[in-house]
């Protein structure tokens, strides 16, 4: 991964940004992520801590049986919305 700026205290800065949220788990992709590899991440720091759980043993049925089978090779940037659809 690449931090770009125009002087050195912010490329400096953008560097420990992405180092902290190496830290806190957040993916930062030296590439654009695949949808598999996304959604694990989206249902346990988005969508566990804010809804109940039976609506997040819902969204990971889902995930599991649909949305990975059938998308889970897309990156994210190439999805469309006939895809989602």
């Amino acid at each position: 991964k690449f931090a770009y700026g125009k002087t050195w205290a912010e490329c400096d800065a953008k560097r420990r940004d992405l180092l902290a949220k190496v830290d806190q788990g957040v993916p930062v992709p030296t590439r654009s992520a695949k949808l598999s590899e996304w959604l694990p991440y989206w249902l346990e720091n988005i969508i566990k801590p804010r809804r109940k759980r039976t609506t997040y043993a819902k969204y990971e049925t889902h995930i599991r049986l649909y949305l990975a089978p059938m998308l889970g090779s897309k990156r994210l940037e190439s999805l469309s919305v006939a895809d989602v659809r």
